[in-house]
């Protein structure tokens, strides 16, 4: 969890609406309702329906119900800004991510050049 504020009913809630959504953008594209470009179009939209309502009946119905929040005590290490960072070893050249990922970059523009 992101936000200490969500409250058990507002992601039950955010969970099931979420969820219904991507049902019922499926049954509609099953029936010819909506018709996307690509099957992949369809998978896109439908997870940012759904994810999109989720957040929304989340955050709603946590306002509505904001007396069933749960204590910092009962949320630690369970919520993202409650729990502590530990500070990490600064890893080598090699295995720092954007060391390697100039070196794919670099690597698919040589087969790009290469190959097309």
């Amino acid at each position: 969890m992101f936000w200490k504020g969500t409250t058990p009913w507002g992601g039950f809630a955010g969970l099931l609406s979420g969820t219904l959504t991507g049902l019922v953008l499926y049954g509609l594209e099953l029936m010819g309702i909506i018709v996307y470009g690509a099957p992949m179009a369809g998978n896109f939209w439908r997870a940012w329906w759904a994810w999109l309502v989720c957040v929304g009946v989340t955050v709603a119905v946590s306002m509505l119900t904001s007396g069933s929040r749960k204590t910092d005590s009962e949320l630690h290490g369970l919520v993202w800004g409650l729990t502590e960072k530990k500070e990490g070893v600064e890893p080598a050249w090699y295995k720092r991510p954007v060391v390697l990922a100039v070196a794919v970059l670099a690597i698919a523009i040589v087969l790009n050049i290469i190959f097309f």
